[in-house]
C-alpha cells in the first residue's frame, strides 16, 4: 500500500492484487463449474473493508454480482492513509535511505533505496511508525486516482459505485476485542492518560495531520465516558465507544447510502450478530476479558469450522443451531441474491429500501428484526468535525 502519489510507486497494489484475483475467477470459473454472472466476494474485518472498497473501486466493476461485507466497511475511520507521499518521506527517514532528506526527496530515488533494503528491514519499517499500543496504522489503501479515484466516502455520497446485491453487518460488542488488549495492562492506560495528546487520537482513530485530532479525541471520550480514563467501572462504555466509532456508525452510514440501491434493482440487507455462544473471540486469541462480549470475529466460528483453535471444542447445540443459520442464510444470498427467498427458516430478513427506515436483522437462534435506534449516537457522530466527516460533508464544516 505504500504510495508516492505518482507513477513511481503509485499505491494500492494489494487491491489491485485483488482485482487481478477477481479478474482470473472471470476468466476460469466456467473451467471449474461456476458461472462468472453469479459470483459473490465476501469478508471479514478488514476483508470486509476490502469487499467495500471493491464496490467503490471501477477497477472491479463487473467482477461480481453480490458482496458481504463484515464487520468492515470503507466508511471505518482509520482504514485510508489520507497522506501517503509524507509516509513514504518518513519511511525514507526511518529506512535511512542516503542522499535522501525530506526536502531533498523525490519518488525515484526513494524508489532506488527501497531496491536495497533488506526484505526483513523493509517489513519491520512499518512498526516504526507505531506511536501508542499498535497504533497508528500507516500502509493503509488511499486515493490513487486508479483503483480509487476519490475518498470511498464521497464516492458513496455521489452514487459512484457498483450497484450490486450487498449484505453487511456488525457484532452486539465489536469494541470488545480492542478494548480488551488495551486494558490488559494498567500501564498502558496510564500512559494514555499521561500523553493523551499524543496516544488519545491514536485510539480515537484520527487522522494524525488533523489539527483538530485532540480537540476531537477528547470530545469522543467525554462524550461516552465522562472521562480520558479507562476503568473497569466504564469499560463497557469503552466498549461502545470503539464500537460505534469503528463499526455500528459506518455500518449505518453504508446503509443509508446503499438504500438507495434498492431503485436499482438491489437487495441490500443489514444485520447484528448478537448471539452469544459458549466459545468467544477472546478463547481463539487465549484472552481473557471479563464480560459477556459479542466482540468482534464472534460470528466466524458458526460459519467456519474451528475445532482446532486453542480453547475451543465441539460446539454447544444452541450454537450448532445457530451455525446452520448462518451458513443458510449466506449460501441463500450467494445463491438468489436473497438470504430468506422462502420461509424454511422461519423469519424473513427485510432489506433496507428507505435511508431513514433502516431495518437489520438479529441475528440470534430467534432471529428478528429491528428498527434504527442509535438515533443520539448518529448525531454526534455526524456533526463531530474531524477530517472523516469535514471530506464527507464539507458543506456542515465550513
Amino acid at each position: 500500500f505504500l504510495s508516492t502519489e505518482d507513477s513511481v510507486i503509485p499505491g494500492n497494489l494489494g487491491m489491485k492484487d485483488q482485482v487481478l484475483a477477481l479478474q482470473w475467477v472471470q476468466e476460469n470459473i466456467r473451467t471449474l463449474g461456476g458461472d462468472p454472472a453469479q459470483v459473490t466476494i465476501f469478508g471479514e474485518s478488514a476483508g470486509g473493508m476490502s469487499v467495500h472498497y471493491h464496490m467503490v473501486s471501477p477497477m472491479s466493476k463487473g467482477l461480481f454480482q453480490r458482496a458481504i461485507a463484515q464487520s468492515g466497511t470503507a466508511l471505518f475511520p482509520g482504514i485510508m492513509n489520507l497522506h501517503p507521499r509524507q509516509t513514504s518521506i518518513k519511511l525514507s527517514q526511518k529506512l535511512e535511505c542516503p542522499d535522501i532528506t525530506p526536502e531533498s526527496f523525490t519518488s525515484q530515488a526513494f524508489y532506488n533505496c527501497l531496491q536495497d533494503i533488506p526484505t526483513e528491514k523493509l517489513v519491520m519499517s512499518s512498526f516504526a511508525f507505531v506511536e501508542f499500543h499498535s497504533s497508528p496504522q500507516v500502509m493503509l489503501p488511499s486515493v490513487d486516482g486508479d483503483f480509487l479515484p476519490q475518498h470511498p466516502g464521497k464516492l458513496l455520497r455521489e452514487g459512484l459505485y457498483n450497484k450490486v446485491d450487498f449484505m453487511t453487518g456488525v457484532t452486539r460488542d465489536e469494541g470488545a476485542l480492542f478494548v480488551g488488549p488495551l486494558t490488559m495492562n494498567r500501564a498502558t492506560i496510564d500512559d494514555m492518560v499521561a500523553n493523551f495528546s499524543t496516544a488519545g487520537p491514536h485510539v480515537a482513530l484520527q487522522d494524525p495531520y488533523d489539527e483538530a485530532k485532540v480537540y476531537v479525541a477528547k470530545r469522543i471520550f467525554y462524550h461516552y465516558l465522562k472521562d480520558l480514563n479507562i476503568t473497569d467501572e466504564n469499560k463497557h462504555l469503552a466498549v461502545k465507544m470503539f464500537s460505534d466509532m469503528a463499526f455500528n456508525i459506518p455500518l449505518d452510514m453504508s446503509g443509508k447510502f446503499h438504500a438507495r440501491d434498492a431503485a436499482y434493482g438491489k437487495n441490500i440487507f443489514l444485520y447484528e450478530f448478537h448471539h452469544l455462544g459458549q466459545y468467544t473471540f477472546f478463547d481463539i486469541l487465549n484472552m481473557t476479558f471479563e464480560g459477556d462480549w459479542v466482540c468482534h470475529g464472534d460470528e466466524l466460528q458458526y460459519q467456519f469450522n474451528f475445532p482446532n483453535f486453542p480453547g475451543m471444542g465441539k460446539l454447544l447445540a444452541k450454537d450448532e443451531f445457530m451455525s446452520e443459520i448462518m451458513v443458510a442464510l449466506w449460501t441463500n444470498f450467494a445463491t438468489t441474491g436473497n438470504p430468506t427467498p422462502d420461509m424454511s427458516l422461519g423469519f424473513k430478513w427485510t432489506p433496507v429500501s428507505d435511508p431513514d427506515d433502516l431495518q437489520y436483522l438479529i441475528l440470534k437462534t430467534s432471529p428478528y428484526m429491528r428498527g434504527f435506534n442509535r438515533h443520539d449516537e448518529w448525531e454526534f457522530w455526524n456533526n463531530l468535525p474531524y477530517i472523516h466527516n469535514k471530506r464527507l460533508f464539507p458543506e456542515k464544516f465550513l
